[in-house]
């Protein structure tokens, strides 16, 4: 099957991976490519656009690289398309995130304190900050920081995701082990949450809520 050898460049990506080159295959359409950039790079699931470099044009999302042209040592720009924006997003820390279905309904509530974090978006990362990034703390959910123990929490221990009103809990390090009711979570291993379920990260308990369900 032929292949063609594309430049994708993207100011949504780091640093590093800005500017990528990409072995495709002929037949395949913009549609698919958009999808496969998302997901190698762990892209909010919303919407982009390819056009090519120096154009403002978005390539038709149903073409294929073969029907439009396109050959070996094309450049395309990848980027966010605001007109088709499938998902409300959050913007937090300079990036953006995808808003949960009903914000602040569901929240960690830690166990010593009271203190609640309500899940507004998602991933919605468990941690602390990193004092080498100083947009860190505006991008944590559930900054455990000025918690008694959240020194035993890593600066990324878990996250909670959320799909269709489900909350999906993750961990995130293999070294800090995350537990849900005392059972460890395996990294890669996505743990439906229910109200009354216990989160240990470190040694700090959260408990998960949603407003108006009994636990």
């Amino acid at each position: 099957m032929d292949r063609i050898i594309l430049t994708i460049t993207s100011d949504l990506l780091d640093d590093e991976d800005r500017r990528q080159e990409a072995s495709v295959r002929a037949n395949l359409t913009v549609r698919a490519l958009i999808e496969e950039i998302r997901r190698e790079f762990n892209l909010l699931d919303a919407g982009y656009r390819l056009t090519l470099h120096g154009q403002q044009q978005p390539l038709p999302l149903d073409q294929t690289m073969e029907q439009l042209g396109l050959q070996t040592g094309a450049e395309l720009v990848f980027e966010r398309d605001r007109h088709r924006l499938q998902e409300r997003v959050v913007a937090r820390g300079g990036q953006y995130f995808q808003a949960v279905t009903k914000p602040g309904r569901a929240y960690l509530q830690e166990a010593s304190s009271g203190k609640a974090f309500p899940l507004e978006w998602q991933p919605a990362v468990i941690g602390r900050p990193d004092a080498a990034s100083p947009d860190a703390a505006e991008m944590l959910a559930v900054d455990v920081s000025a918690l008694a123990e959240g020194r035993t929490v890593s600066r990324r221990h878990a996250q909670i995701s959320e799909r269709g009103g489900t909350y999906y809990l993750e961990a995130l390090n293999e070294r800090n082990p995350t537990l849900l009711n005392g059972q460890a979570i395996r990294l890669g291993e996505k743990r439906a949450l229910s109200p009354g379920d216990v989160i240990r990260v470190g040694l700090v308990e959260l408990t998960f809520a949603v407003q108006g369900a009994s636990s």
